[in-house]
């Protein structure tokens, strides 16, 4: 089991609960509920995830991180793609709370959290761990040509942009195909 599986979110969404900022909050909702305590959004506290992502019902927005926890979250997931992959600065205070009630903080931006000084110090502080999706393995190897001799069925998947649904398109093929027995 990886360190992941061993997650219980509360989403960040603070200001965005919608599924086209919160990109990634609408993933974790739309494939992996189960693993969703609630999501974050003092804004629209109150509210059910599917009044406003049309996905994830039955799962509570929150104001604050304690309220999460109370429902069991032990890791805080950035839930968002903001243009230029940077967190939000006024995003900062709620993640060092995050880090100060003992979460893991799991991130997918551009702007890698273990490279931020004030949220490394304060994650080794209080024994957290910080989970940067994005960067890359020191030992991936890529342009090996080792697809070639695979006898598994493969579906490449391509898009122009960033936000076109090559994930969602590819989670849904697996999905179908799945479901076929294949």
């Amino acid at each position: 089991m990886t360190e992941l599986e061993n997650h219980h979110y509360v989403i960040l969404t603070q200001g965005q609960t919608h599924p086209t900022p919160a990109k990634m909050a609408a993933g974790i909702l739309r494939y992996r509920p189960e693993r969703v305590a609630a999501l974050l959004d003092a804004e629209q506290a109150g509210h059910d995830t599917g009044e406003l992502m049309g996905m994830g019902h039955g799962i509570p927005i929150v104001a604050d991180i304690g309220d999460a926890i109370g429902l069991g979250a032990n890791a805080l997931l950035i839930g968002i793609t903001p243009p230029g992959g940077r967190l939000p600065d006024d995003w900062r205070a709620i993640i060092l709370d995050a880090i100060e009630k003992s979460l893991d903080i799991v991130g997918g931006l551009h702007s890698f959290l273990n490279d931020d000084p004030e949220f490394a110090a304060a994650a080794r502080r209080k024994g957290v761990t910080l989970i940067d999706l994005r960067r890359t393995p020191d030992d991936l190897s890529v342009n090996r040509c080792r697809a070639k001799d695979l006898a598994n069925l493969r579906v490449h998947t391509v898009g122009t942009d960033c936000n076109c649904g090559k994930k969602v398109t590819a989670l849904e093929i697996d999905k179908g195909l799945r479901w076929m027995g294949k």
